[in-house]
């Protein structure tokens, strides 16, 4: 394993580190994310039609994904006022994060063309249709936005700010890559009801955070993570929904009765194939 490019990361975080710091600024993400909430999102909400506060209606799945900005926020203010480091500090280098990006949202796009055509499982014959293709198409753009607020904010605050923090504090990879992905699958159980689906997307998210920690590693930019999460979320958000959870934006969703929990197998397996075709479009 080549790890050299994360101390691109590194080096801002060592300055400011120790996990006193490191769980301070945890704690004012979250109570930060919680004050500029009512301060900002409102004031915004009461300006926009009720249903944008129905999450499951598409302005309020747009209004859910784009409030994930509130953490941006409050992680840039975090960084500033306990770790003297500014946000873009946890991104890489932006040219070559725009480069890390763009060549695995290609590699992506090839896989999930091949992941398409091939047969598999999964309970797809249960979808019913939820927007009408015309309003999909229109609402494409926005949603496409909100989601990649979304995902930026999870990638800044996980493979940025975490990762970087405690490979400051820690030198094995075993910490600061372990719990920073442990985190990120505790916090996707809320998938589910179902306690063995719970931990079975807490399996699977744990180890898509390895993974996308393992790029960030190999090449120093949140460029990689960033793609790989987007291009994932789009499919579960846009493609094919569960019902009653977000699903305001998705072209066809699963009822709950058929609630789609991910076999655990065969989607290691897919994400192997991913980590390996970022690998290979990345040359690391």
């Amino acid at each position: 394993m080549s790890y050299a490019p994360q101390e691109k990361l590194t080096d801002p975080a060592r300055p400011s580190s120790g996990l006193g710091r490191l769980l301070l600024g945890c704690i004012g993400v979250v109570v930060g994310s919680l004050l500029i909430g009512p301060l900002l999102l409102v004031p915004i909400l009461s300006l926009l039609p009720e249903s944008a506060g129905n999450f499951d209606a598409p302005l309020g799945t747009l209004v859910a994904l784009a409030s994930f900005i509130l953490m941006i926020a409050a992680l840039t203010l975090v960084l500033r006022f306990i770790h003297n480091r500014g946000l873009l500090s946890l991104v890489g280098h932006p040219g070559q994060a725009v480069q890390d990006f763009v060549k695995t949202l290609k590699g992506m796009a090839l896989l999930y063309v091949v992941f398409l055509i091939v047969p598999g499982g999964g309970g797809g014959a249960a979808a019913i249709p939820n927007l009408d293709f015309g309003t999909w198409v229109l609402l494409l753009a926005p949603a496409l936005i909100a989601i990649f607020i979304q995902v930026s904010a999870e990638e800044l605050l996980f493979r940025g700010y975490l990762q970087s923090q405690l490979a400051a504090t820690a030198r094995s990879p075993i910490v600061w890559l372990g719990l920073p992905a442990l985190l990120f699958g505790l916090l996707h159980s809320w998938n589910t009801d179902d306690p063995q689906g719970a931990l079975i997307y807490i399996a699977i998210t744990f180890v898509l955070g390895l993974m996308l920690g393992d790029l960030t590693a190999r090449t120093g930019t949140l460029g990689p993570a960033i793609a790989i999460h987007l291009v994932n979320n789009a499919m579960g958000i846009l493609i094919l929904g569960n019902e009653g959870l977000l699903d305001g934006l998705a072209l066809y969703v699963l009822p709950v009765e058929g609630a789609f929990v991910p076999p655990l197998w065969s989607s290691l397996l897919s994400l192997l194939c991913v980590w390996l075709t970022a690998r290979i479009v990345l040359r690391v």
